[in-house]
């Protein structure tokens, strides 16, 4: 049913941008936000303006899917000690929380993490932001 993912964009752990969903493109999502920080579109501290950015990369990136990308609730907050990220999104390629301040990339909930939420793949832990 799709290569679905949830890419959600923060500032910590209570400054949170709706989530963008793309339901094809779980295995491209890293290498996509990879490019859109080397393009100098993303706002470093400005998570719902990254966000946005992200939506639109996505789009960018396959204009042939737009429609299957979207914006859906975001986390009510990034705790993993008290939000589980493994009912949260659909599943496939998982979450992906991206930290505007820093560009730190983390994966939850999806084969993009590892097992014990080590990553194996992708390589991205980080990205340009700014």
């Amino acid at each position: 049913m799709g290569d679905r993912v949830i890419i959600v964009c923060h500032a910590g752990p209570t400054d949170i941008a709706p989530a963008v969903y793309a339901h094809w493109a779980g295995s491209y999502a890293p290498d996509i936000l990879v490019a859109a920080g080397e393009a100098g579109i993303l706002r470093e501290g400005d998570s719902c303006y990254t966000a946005a950015r992200v939506a639109w990369a996505f789009c960018n990136r396959n204009p042939d899917s737009c429609l299957s990308v979207g914006l859906m609730h975001s986390p009510p907050n990034l705790e993993p000690e008290t939000f589980d990220f493994n009912g949260y999104g659909h599943g496939d390629a998982g979450a992906i929380l991206l930290d505007v301040r820093d560009g730190s990339l983390s994966y939850y909930a999806g084969y993009l993490c590892g097992p014990d939420d080590e990553i194996e793949r992708p390589s991205h832990t980080k990205m340009k932001v700014g």
